[in-house]
Parts: C-alpha cells; structure tokens; sequence
C-alpha cells in the first residue's frame, strides 16, 4: 500500500497531460500517450516518500512529448493540404481508371503527372497547363448543365438566359460585368457529320488556316511534354475600321473512350515569345470549353456539343450592336464548322 498514492498520482499525470495539450481521451489518442516515456526509472522504483518536485518534472515530460506529437501531427495535415490539389487531379484522373491507356491527349498522347518541367523561355508549366482534373470538372460541369436545361431548372434560367433558340441549336447567355460582357453557353446537335471529324477541325491548326477566313495566324509557339498542353499565338481579322485582335493561350484536348467524350480546353495565358505589340490588339481576357458526346460512336454520325466560351475583344461597340452581331455571326459561324467537318469527312473517305 505504501505505492498506491505516487501510482495513482503517476496515472493522472496522463489525464493531466492529455487536457494541458487540448487531447481528447479516444482510443487512438490512449495508445499514443501510452507509448510516452518518461526521464525516471518508473513506478515501481518510486520511493514510499512522496516527492513532488519529481513528479512534476515528471508530468512535464508528458505534457511537452505530447504536444510535440501533436505538432508533429498538425505539420503533417498541412503538408497533406498543401498537396490535395496534386492528389485530387490525380483521383479524378481518367489515367487511374482500369483500362488504362485507353485515353489519348491532344496530338501528343501523354498523361499529367508530378514532373516539374523547366523551360527554357521561362514559361512555367506547372501552373499554367491543363491538368487532368480540369478535364474531368469540364465533362461533368457541362453534362450537369445540360441536364439543367433540358429540365427547365429553375436556377438554370434564372442565371442564365435564352439567346437563340433554332431547332438544332440553341445558345444561352449570362452578364460577367457591368461592362455588358456575356459568357456563352452553345448546345448544338449534327446529324449528318462524324465527331471525329468535328473534333479535328478544332485542334488541326494547317486546316483551320483553309476553312476560317478571319485567322490570319495560328502557331504553337510552345508545348508541354508532360500534359500535352500547347501554347498557341491566333490573330483573327475583325471588321474594319478595327484593328486584328490576337490572342495568346493554353489549349489541351482529350478523346476518352472510357465516357466517349472529346474535351477541348482553351484559355488566355501570356509567353516570353508572344510579346505585346502595335500591330494587334491583344485580348487579355478568354476562355473556351467545348464537349462532343457522339450518338454511338467517334466515327459514326450523329452527336451533340456543348461550347462554353468568354472572351472580352476590347472594342467599344453598344450592346445592342454587338447582340446582333453575336445573333447573327454565331450561327454562321457553327455552320461554316459544320461545313469543314464535311469537308475532312469526305477527303478522308476519298483517302480511304
């Protein structure tokens, strides 16, 4: 009996130091105090005379090991943190799925990964190309509004609104700014062209040059080895009396055959090699994505689209001229697109 005090003091140290460090007494939490040790010989070696100088050294060492567990712990969380990003493209990628292989980047084939890729113009890769998980939040972002609007949901039409309305297209429209910017969303449905064909007439960059009269230049100027991103320098011609605008940025495109989707993306950036000038007037501001759902399959008619684009061209035009420019140029636009995909289709039967 003469160790039962300094025994049950020594066992409420461990509560003392569990509170002093703000831990809670769960299981997990008991196994790791239990394996704290102590700068004395133990209990048992404890003398009958109390001393409590030494059992408050002692309670101190339990305290100060576990809150440096506990910091140790929280050091680790933030490192986990500072890496979700990393590892969230990396769950959502379609790279992981079973049949790998099976999904194919823009021209190049190749996959993002961890590589940190030093450029030799300075332009840095690691922020600026399109990652896996973009890919992946464009597929589902523009299934889920197409399922919104073809439901007639509420909150759909209420942020945005219905532009053009045609049998086979339809273009919805919602305000950026105060400056009477739009962002535009493009459902669209061909019945008599391939996806594949579509597809193509967006990322073959000689072909675009013949069926678009309004660019004037289209160059990749720089290219990622590891995501198959490329940087592109488009000058398009607007009408007179303005100026050609160009427009510096990252594009990457997808063809999975695991959801038998295409994906392109496209975004302003800037590069060292694609400096400012007076020649053109550079568009700081844009964005592009666009999604091909096939009927059946790549190279069989039939499928639907979903574009989404935004950009801020810099001119000072009225509202109510650039809405009709936009209601009129636009359709145009989707049938001449509609036109080169014929066009590809047949050369390529005529190939065949």
């Amino acid at each position: 009996m003469a160790t039962t005090g300094p025994y049950i003091m020594y066992k409420s140290s461990l509560f003392c130091a569990a509170v002093r460090s703000n831990v809670d007494l769960e299981k997990t939490l008991r196994k790791r105090l239990g394996k704290v040790t102590f700068s004395f010989d133990g209990v048992d070696k404890l003398s009958t005379r109390f001393n409590f100088k030494r059992l408050t050294s002692a309670i101190n060492v339990v305290c100060q090991q576990v809150r440096e567990k506990r910091g140790m712990f929280l050091m680790n969380g933030r490192e986990l943190s500072r890496r979700s990003e990393g590892l969230r493209e990396q769950y959502y990628s379609d790279e992981t799925d079973n049949n790998q292989g099976t999904c194919c980047d823009l021209m190049t084939g190749t996959s993002a990964s961890d590589v940190c890729v030093l450029n030799p113009t300075g332009f840095v890769w690691d922020k600026e190309r399109i990652t896996d998980y973009e890919l992946y939040r464009c597929k589902k972002d523009i299934r889920v509004g197409k399922k919104k609007r073809k439901k007639g949901d509420k909150l759909f039409q209420e942020e945005w609104e219905q532009f053009i309305n045609q049998k086979f297209l339809e273009v919805w429209r919602r305000p950026v700014d105060s400056t009477g910017l739009y962002e535009y969303k493009v459902f669209g449905t061909f019945l008599d062209i391939n996806a594949i064909s579509f597809y193509r007439i967006q990322v073959d960059d000689e072909y675009r040059l013949i069926w678009d009269p309004f660019v004037l230049k289209l160059d990749v100027v720089d290219s990622d080895p590891v995501s198959g991103s490329e940087v592109l320098h488009w000058v398009t011609k607007f009408p007179y009396p303005l100026r050609s605008r160009d427009y510096v940025f990252v594009r990457r495109g997808k063809v999975d055959y695991n959801s038998m989707t295409m994906v392109l993306i496209s975004r302003a950036t800037t590069h060292p090699l694609c400096p400012d000038n007076d020649d053109y007037v550079r568009v700081p501001s844009y964005n592009s994505t666009m999604v091909i759902l096939p009927h059946s399959g790549f190279d069989e008619v039939g499928f639907d689209f979903v574009l989404s684009y935004f950009d801020d061209p810099k001119t000072n035009f009225p509202s109510y001229c650039m809405n009709v420019l936009t209601s009129t140029n636009l359709p145009t636009f989707i049938s001449t697109m509609h036109n080169a995909a014929a066009g590809l289709s047949q050369q390529n039967e005529r190939r065949l």
